[in-house]
């Protein structure tokens, strides 16, 4: 295949996307909300008459249409915030760098319970902990 093929059949590719995001994931914030706004209504509906089955297939098929569009919502949100951290990461080493000693912070184990339920502190009575629990679950090499 010729390189002038691939770049046309990159360009119809293009197109088709650029239509698919304008049909389908435009204003998702909007849609988003308003995706809430008509579960909440439809679940107060359902509060109020028990035993209106109309009223909880309503609800149901609401929930399914809020469960997509929160998925497609969040998951720009998170595209977003990774273009914001690239930017912002690659620019500025000072925010960068506070950044991974919060995540390192955040991630760091302070204290678990032991097999026997006590609670144990610091590094090397937490590093106990897991090895004794790990001995009794998976059991010692004999």
């Amino acid at each position: 295949m010729t390189m002038f093929r691939v770049t046309q059949k990159l360009k119809k590719t293009k197109e088709a996307f650029k239509k698919l995001n304008k049909e389908e994931y435009s204003e998702i914030g909007a849609r988003y909300l308003e995706c809430k706004e008509n579960l909440k209504k439809v679940q107060e509906k359902c509060q109020r008459d028990l035993y209106d089955q109309s009223a909880v297939k309503e609800e149901q098929e609401r929930l399914e249409e809020f469960k997509k569009v929160s998925r497609d919502y969040f998951s720009f949100l998170n595209q977003k915030s990774k273009i914001n951290w690239l930017k912002a990461g690659d620019e500025n080493t000072r925010f960068f760098h506070r950044s991974l000693k919060i995540l390192q912070y955040q991630k760091r184990v302070v204290g678990v319970k032991d097999i026997n339920g006590n609670w144990c502190e610091g590094r090397p009575a937490v590093a106990e902990a897991f090895v004794q629990y790990y001995k009794m679950l998976l059991g010692s090499e004999v």
